[in-house]
């Protein structure tokens, strides 16, 4: 059901190279988590791994056993190491729809750099996320520290509208934190996406070339 692999290996190799790939499949993202939720669901363990690539080359996501519904009375998923949200982490989540849209968040931020925008590391018997504070204190040096690691010039590789849509999907308070709606209203998101048959095309190309690698 899904002979294109999964996400982790498309996106380490290259293969969500250009942006419209990229919007293209966090749309896809995005309107799959709206039906969980709507359905009163939490997936609660949203990353590279948990996405697949269907035979037509469309997004899937798996792996529910750590979904909760909005009835249960206690919240005991934990998530995955660097994609969960602070509230997971620190185990006082109260709001399980805002801790996907901080996992679909980390998600999009690796499609754009191959990277996590945060790292857990455990010290002194705490567990911390690496540079998590300074994304809250000083957004624009984290923005600029991360293109600088990737040798990049923040201003030509991370634009104001991707920055705008990620500080609002990262937000530590789960009530501020964007909801689905703001996404999707979101400039980032209103940008230019491929159709079905042009993702396939070139999906198909990229994936040969993941493949022959």
């Amino acid at each position: 059901f899904a002979t294109n692999g999964d996400f982790f290996n498309i996106v380490t190799a290259g293969g969500l190279a250009h942006e419209v790939h990229m919007r293209t499949y966090f749309h896809q993202l995005v309107v799959g988590l709206e039906y969980l939720h709507s359905k009163g669901v939490a997936h609660m363990d949203i990353k590279l791994e948990n996405l697949l690539m269907g035979k037509d080359f469309q997004l899937k996501i798996i792996d529910f056993d750590q979904s909760q519904t909005k009835e249960d009375s206690r919240i005991v998923s934990a998530g995955t190491s660097s994609y969960r949200a602070p509230e997971l982490m620190d185990k006082n989540c109260s709001d399980i729809f805002a801790a996907d849209i901080y996992a679909a968040g980390v998600t999009l931020f690796t499609f754009k750099t191959g990277q996590f925008p945060f790292l857990e590391i455990e010290k002194d018997g705490k567990v911390k996320m690496v540079y998590y504070d300074m994304f809250i204190e000083n957004n624009p040096e984290f923005w600029e520290m991360k293109a600088h690691k990737m040798g990049k010039k923040a201003a030509d590789f991370f634009t104001e509208d991707f920055k705008t849509l990620i500080n609002g999907m990262l937000e530590k308070d789960p009530s501020k934190r964007f909801t689905i709606q703001d996404i999707k209203a979101s400039e980032w998101y209103n940008k230019p996406t491929l159709s079905p048959e042009g993702l396939k095309f070139h999906m198909h190309r990229a994936c040969q070339r993941i493949n022959q690698k």
